[in-house]
């Protein structure tokens, strides 16, 4: 699954979902082929999702739920991708604007289309802490979870060797992994729980519910 470059106009929604474990395509090329093939010198398309083996953690994997209300909790669709990083990001409170951060650059992108506003070179004058490893997903993660509107759900930036990863977890009654992504170093949802935003060095996509109309 990919989608088109750059922010200007959404792609056509890409309803296929690489299932709760995944990869950033962009960031298995980027490291020489973690699927087996491809390298450093090969043209790099707009990022999209992959399927990957389940990931051994020290939690249970139980994988999506169907009936989750938080998107990427349960299946999603692709709706628009962009090609520029992001290692913060968050919604404006009526969720029509996504903000994301690098480490020299602010950016601002209209809801659903990703349409990119003015950017704001400002070089960051701390340094993000590095996240913890992924096995420490069992252990008490504090601020570092992010929770879906209704706090069943939430999101922790782990790292696996060498790469961020987006773990989804089902906090409650007892802490699980249902969503993990390769590539991953930011993640936010919009107050209703309705769009997921992820991004990395490679650039950032949008998900939203397979069934549900953007507003």
């Amino acid at each position: 699954m990919s989608s088109r470059r750059g922010g200007h106009q959404a792609p056509a929604l890409i309803v296929e979902d690489p299932g709760p474990w995944g990869v950033v395509s962009d960031v298995q090329r980027a490291m020489g082929g973690m699927m087996g093939g491809g390298g450093t010198r090969r043209q790099h398309s707009t990022p999209g999702l992959l399927h990957v083996p389940a990931k051994v953690t020290p939690i249970p994997a139980v994988g999506l739920a169907k009936d989750a209300v938080p998107v990427g909790a349960g299946p999603m669709r692709i709706a628009a991708a962009s090609a520029d990083p992001a290692d913060r990001l968050w919604f404006s409170d009526d969720g029509l604007t996504l903000f994301g951060e690098s480490p020299r650059a602010k950016r601002t992108w209209a809801m659903p289309t990703l349409t990119l506003g003015p950017v704001v070179a400002e070089k960051r004058e701390t340094t993000l802490a590095p996240p913890p490893d992924s096995s420490h997903l069992g252990d008490d993660l504090g601020d570092l979870i992010v929770p879906a509107p209704g706090g069943q759900y939430g999101a922790v930036i782990v790292r696996d060797g060498r790469l961020p990863v987006l773990a989804i977890l089902r906090l409650a009654p007892e802490r699980a992994l249902v969503r993990w992504i390769t590539g991953v170093a930011a993640a936010a949802w919009s107050p209703d729980g309705r769009v997921l935003a992820i991004a990395g060095d490679w650039g950032l996509l949008i998900a939203l519910e397979p069934l549900s109309p953007f507003r």
